[in-house]
């Protein structure tokens, strides 16, 4: 193995002296190199029988002291459905700007968090502004009003009322855009350690990705999707990640839902990723009525495109950007339908 790790130097070296490799993808690969190594060398040498392995991990399935956390989303379908957010998974929402992912993650952590600790870690936006999306959305005060400091007397008694019930939520917030892998792995432990957080969450993960030209950022992107799905691995927590979405899907005809391929420098995120969502907005794109007639405002639609523990479909969501709020919403019938106590008059047919 030594020999290995010195003639894999030797060849990285050799390729940057030659000019075959820039002084940033030289730096990213001795990196992976180092973190390959130190996993490698976390590997047990045990072995184990198939029903010694079963014994020791059946206890997990039978005592209900024993049981898996659930980690209630506040989008029952979701969670009945596909499996929602489970410990030890990577999970990734992808959407374009302005779409509302970070509202979106503001709604994952305000209603887990009520029941289990959460760690929120902001690289998109600045505390200042998380803040007061937090704060709209337990208040129900228009965020624009927040802005402006334009609050009724009947407002400032609901954030008089919202100050006391944030101390009902377990919730844990960092500022994560100058954080490195390394260092946001760091602070998920001490989370974890200090806190016992079961759910964190990265908006956005682009953000942790340091390289400069575009075939060192894919190939750092790969590094840090690698890092955050063993980060759910060892401290059998759900990461939940946002992601960017390349602008191809607002070029291309027909359809505008998110596709795996849209995620940007997607071959990373789509590999490691457990589960890949998306949100999609028909208005995003001044689509103002769908198929079957029906006004898509104040809609949204959550797309489980990858889902490795469950199936794939699509939640219908009710959205109110005013005060940062997601919902789940009943599908809308179509308009060709056929009452039951209706379809005995077909045998009056002859076909």
């Amino acid at each position: 193995m030594k020999s290995t790790i010195i003639s894999s130097i030797e060849n990285l070296i050799e390729a940057s002296n030659t000019g075959h490799l820039e002084e940033s993808e030289f730096v990213l690969k001795i990196r992976m190199l180092l973190n390959s190594m130190d996993s490698k060398s976390k590997i047990s040498n045990e072995t184990m029988h198939l029903a010694q392995l079963m014994e020791s991990n059946m206890q997990n399935f039978l005592e209900p002291s024993l049981k898996s956390i659930k980690l209630q989303s506040g989008f029952p379908s979701f969670d009945e459905k596909y499996g929602g957010l489970a410990a030890g998974e990577f999970v990734v929402l992808g959407a374009r700007p302005g779409v509302g992912k970070t509202q979106f993650l503001v709604n994952i952590a305000l209603q887990v968090s009520l029941n289990q600790p959460v760690a929120f870690f902001s690289c998109d936006v600045s505390l200042k502004i998380l803040s007061k999306r937090f704060i709209s959305a337990m208040s129900g005060i228009p965020i624009i009003k927040i802005n402006r400091h334009e609050l009724s007397d009947d407002d400032k008694e609901k954030l008089s009322k919202c100050t006391s019930e944030f101390n009902n939520h377990q919730l844990f917030i960092n500022e994560g855009n100058e954080l490195t892998i390394q260092a946001l792995r760091l602070k998920c432990e001490e989370a974890v350690r200090e806190h016992g957080v079961k759910l964190i969450i990265l908006d956005n993960l682009h953000y942790l990705c340091k390289a400069y030209n575009r075939y060192s950022r894919e190939l750092e992107l790969n590094y840090v999707c690698q890092e955050l799905r063993q980060i759910a691995t060892d401290l059998d927590v759900c990461l939940f990640a946002s992601s960017q979405l390349s602008r191809s899907v607002e070029y291309r005809g027909g359809t505008k839902v998110p596709t795996l391929s849209d995620l940007r420098e997607s071959g990373a995120i789509e590999q490691e990723a457990d589960k890949v969502l998306f949100l999609y907005s028909a208005s995003y794109y001044c689509i103002n009525e769908d198929e079957y007639g029906h006004s898509t405002e104040n809609t949204a639609e959550l797309h489980i495109a990858k889902n490795s523990t469950g199936k794939l479909g699509m939640i219908p969501l009710k959205r109110d950007s005013s005060i940062s709020h997601y919902h789940e919403s009943a599908p809308l019938p179509n308009d060709f339908s056929i009452s039951s106590n209706r379809l005995s008059e077909l045998d009056d047919f002859h076909f």
